[in-house]
């Protein structure tokens, strides 16, 4: 057979169409291209996953707040007039509240805090991958803060404070 340079695949044995040199498939015959994640790894150390946009750590934080267990009462989500749930969010948490869920539903994000049944109010950086996120419903008359740590690569809360005035 003239054409030496193709080959096909027959029940998982990669043939050669030149020789009828049968090779498994499962070991390639050359070293895989090295990839930028490869690059990397060293020995025992794992990959890291790249840098979330801030956009997207806003809105896992938000979100971890909007779900908490002593949170969740105050939204009163069950109310068919308090869904979709109105928010407004300070600069440092605006950019992540459009795709947040409450209540089975997209929130809708308010320009005026006066117009937001939820208001996201301060975003506070503490020590080591710990973030407290305040906030308030004015509705209810709670204020709140929720703080959050990174744990393999996941921000979980690990404290709430909710109040009624």
């Amino acid at each position: 057979m003239k054409a030496c340079w193709a080959g096909y695949l027959c029940l998982g044995v990669f043939v050669w169409a030149c020789g009828g040199e049968e090779r498994d498939v499962a070991e390639p015959t050359t070293a895989p291209a090295s990839t930028p994640e490869a690059a990397n790894e060293g020995p025992g150390e794992e990959l890291t996953p790249p840098i979330p946009p801030e956009s997207m750590v806003q809105q896992m934080l938000g979100q971890r707040v909007l779900d908490h267990p002593e949170v969740q009462p105050y939204l009163h989500t069950e109310i068919a007039e308090h869904l979709p749930l109105t928010v407004h969010a300070v600069p440092e948490l605006a950019e992540g509240t459009a795709a947040l869920q409450a209540g089975g539903q997209s929130v809708r994000v308010v320009d005026a805090a006066a117009d937001a049944r939820f208001r996201f109010t301060a975003r506070e950086d503490l020590e080591g991958p710990r973030v407290a996120v305040r906030f308030e419903i004015p509705a209810e008359g709670v204020v709140g803060r929720v703080v959050l740590e990174l744990r393999d690569f996941e921000w979980s809360a690990v404290e709430a404070d909710v109040a009624e005035r």
